[in-house]
């Protein structure tokens, strides 16, 4: 009965969100049509003939669906936009698709199949052209079916030690009541689900058997070369395209982004070249670690460069301890050698460090301001975009010039550019306490496992890959990317071979669990159905409203549709608390445009329901500005404004036509 309620539960909310509005119907309704038709015909293939399981055969029906799903999420981002028609999407999902039913093929059981099944529907949403937020509802629906077991009565608690198991809940409570305290309560609360989606990408790592952990792995080889192929092809087809990274973006894509996830690939193939004793697999692992390498080579991103020198010591450190061979220390040489050929592509060498004093001084205007303001708790996640608006004491910060200036120069707010530096100001002393708490309870385990209990380089020694991953976030900030963040929690989940420590579910814990599943699987899809509904109404309106990080939405005149009349904007109650700030910032901005009476509504809604009161009163100033009536309140409001806006970023005429 669990089994078959579990299993209509999630199909039924994978059709709900693949029928969600989206910005590409008719690429929607071709993938529900190829995922219906391979599953019909191969489900009758499997029922008559291969004479497989019902359920084996209904899990199969479910991932393809959910796979389905996968594409169409991934798909609404496409940042490279290699081929027409998203033909990369689709060749991609095809790829996933017939491995999926390979697997089906291969599982000598309906469990094994459900747990690695599971894996392949979610696994083309942590590749790096998939770097979309949306992708929390196909990789949770995934994850949370594959982790239940077909009967509740099966399952079985894992046992933790009392005190990590205490530290960690008290870290996540803490974490939970800082983003809701927040100033940017609504992202901060999908990157928190984000993060816990991120532990049972690592439980489901761990609880896979020794041969599913190997095969797990090869595959994470798969996601890289698929997105890599693309990369390549995109280059080759690009005649305007140059080895010059000295920039933010490579296409749509994050350069640092790119850096993290190569590096993370390249520790993977290091490991896996050196661990695997046939010839074949050394040659395919050999050639994705120079794939891997060049990539991180000619990002330049230095975190990222030093992350990899970083776990190549660390490596070569577990060789020597067993036994030192003159062809270790090759391997060591010839790898960063490698590295630093393919860097010379670049025109940011990996020496150049004139940001290094910029970046000093970000890291104190964060932790000034979180000490005078709210040392405890923090700002919740993502605080950056208002803590220029919050600093107080800039008469005596030697960092008002330099935050200015970055400012001006990337019209961008402060990102702290350290996860532990990001983490304090958003969590605060508590927060900041109970996670160097719980990194030092780990990094114990860690070194315990690879140099106590384990001598040589096996699936254990990737774990040295979360301490590489440390040094990287101690000068970058790629932990809240989805990509790299489930890419490490999946390795780390498999390093770790798991026990049987396990403790049944009673009677009345089993009536707890499932409250405790009911209420977060609710919350989960309310939270998910609201994220879903603002991305794909926001979407609708990208092209004709640009984004802009201080003025939120921006109308573009050069759009091939700018001279088609607009639906009017009328006022929607419903939506304005539902979908929350952004649907509020652009309906803003298509009544300005419009002239719309509405407008003042919506700026009414600006100063009550967001947090940048800034640009609220920004807006206010420009409408008395063209009210005649209203000239003598404008000293007023320029008070105002002054005292919201210390930094000037709206006040200052100057750096108001910079930003327009």
């Amino acid at each position: 009965m669990f089994y078959y309620t579990k299993y209509c539960f999630t199909l039924l909310s994978i059709l709900y969100f693949f029928f969600s509005p989206t910005s590409h119907p008719i690429f929607r309704f071709e993938i529900f049509a190829v995922t219906l038709t391979v599953a019909f015909a191969f489900s009758l293939y499997a029922y008559f003939y291969l004479k497989s399981d019902p359920k084996k055969i209904l899990d199969l029906i479910l991932f393809l669906v959910l796979l389905g799903l996968s594409a169409v999420k991934w798909g609404e981002y496409d940042p490279l936009r290699v081929l027409p028609e998203k033909a990369s999407v689709k060749i991609t999902f095809l790829f996933w698709a017939v491995l999926l039913i390979y697997n089906f093929r291969k599982s000598t059981s309906s469990e094994s199949f459900a747990k690695l099944g599971s894996i392949i529907a979610i696994f083309p949403n942590i590749a790096l052209t998939a770097y979309n937020p949306n992708a929390i509802v196909p990789i949770c629906l995934g994850l949370g079916y594959g982790l239940l077991p077909k009967d509740i009565s099966e399952f079985y608690f894992p046992k933790l030690r009392s005190k990590t198991a205490l530290i960690l809940i008290l870290f996540i409570l803490s974490a939970f009541i800082s983003t809701l305290q927040g100033l940017d309560s609504e992202n901060g609360l999908l990157q928190f689900y984000l993060f816990l989606i991120g532990g049972l990408v690592f439980v489901r790592g761990y609880y896979l058997s020794l041969d599913e952990k190997e095969k797990v792995l090869s595959w994470l080889g798969f996601v890289f070369y698929i997105q890599c192929l693309f990369f390549l092809l995109k280059i080759s087809l690009d005649p305007g395209f140059e080895f010059s990274f000295n920039k933010n973006n490579f296409y749509h894509i994050p350069v640092s982004l790119l850096g993290a996830n190569s590096a993370i690939f390249a520790c993977l193939f290091l490991v896996q070249f050196i661990r695997k004793n046939i010839l074949l697999e050394k040659v395919y692992n050999a050639f994705s670690l120079g794939i891997a390498l060049l990539f991180l080579g000619i990002s330049g991103s230095r975190s990222s460069v030093l992350m990899f020198i970083c776990f190549s010591v660390f490596i070569f450190g577990i060789l020597v301890r067993k036994k030192f061979k003159v062809y270790h220390l090759f391997i060591l040489i010839l790898t960063i050698a490698a590295l630093i050929f393919f860097n010379q592509f670049n025109t940011k060498q990996l020496t150049n460090l004139d940001s290094t004093n910029i970046r000093f001084m970000i890291w104190k205007f964060h932790i000034s301001n979180t000490f005078h303001l709210s040392p405890f708790w923090g700002f919740g996640l993502f605080p950056e975009s208002q803590l220029l608006f919050l600093d107080t004491n800039l008469d005596s910060s030697s960092h008002y010039q330099t935050i200015l200036d970055y400012v001006n120069e990337f019209k961008s707010f402060p990102l702290a550019h350290s996860l532990f530096i990001q983490l304090f100001s958003s969590l605060g002393l508590v927060g900041i306490v109970l996670l160097f708490i719980l990194l030092f309870i780990w990094i114990k385990k860690v070194l315990k496992i690879t140099f106590i209990e384990n001598s040589g380089i096996g699936r254990h020694a990737l774990l040295g890959i979360s301490l590489a991953w440390l040094v990287h976030e101690i000068f970058d900030f790629n932990s809240f990317e989805i990509p790299n963040l489930y890419a490490i929690l999946l390795i780390l989940g498999i390093s770790i071979d798991s026990k049987n420590e396990t403790k049944k579910i009673e009677a009345i814990e089993k009536k707890v669990f499932v409250i405790l599943l009911v209420g977060f699987a609710s919350l989960f899809f309310y939270k998910s159905l609201q994220w879903n509904e603002t991305e794909s109404y926001i979407r609708k309106w990208t092209k004709l409203y640009l984004d802009s990080n201080f003025e939120f939405f921006q109308y573009n005149s050069k759009n091939k549709f700018a001279h088609i009349p607009e639906t009017p904007v009328e006022i929607e109650t419903w939506r304005e608390h539902f979908l929350g700030e952004k649907y509020i910032h652009l309906q803003m901005a298509r009544a300005k445009h419009q002239k719309s009476p509405t407008y003042s509504h919506y700026l009414a809604l600006c100063f009550n329901k967001t947090n940048q009161k800034a640009f609220c009163y920004s807006e206010l100033t420009h409408l008395l500005k063209e009210e005649k009536n209203n000239q003598t309140l404008l000293p007023f409001m320029n008070a105002l404004l002054s005292i919201h806006d210390p930094y000037k970023i709206y006040l200052s005429q100057k750096n108001e036509k910079k930003i327009r």
